[in-house]
């Protein structure tokens, strides 16, 4: 994990776009809780302007 956000940090993508969760099977509820706060950091974040740079337009 500590390789793969060091990774993440070089591309330019930020720390709050990836999430480490340990969460049960036997978990539903706290799975889509967990999600749905996932969704909302990055809602909040919004476009990742480092990695638009790196995409191809037409």
């Amino acid at each position: 994990m500590t390789l793969l956000f060091s990774m993440l940090d070089y591309l330019g993508i930020e720390k709050e776009r990836a999430r480490v969760e340990w969460v049960s099977a036997a978990e539903g509820a706290r799975f889509a809780s967990v999600m749905n706060d996932f969704v909302d950091t990055i809602t909040k974040l919004g476009e990742n302007r480092k990695l638009r740079d790196l995409r191809c337009e037409k």
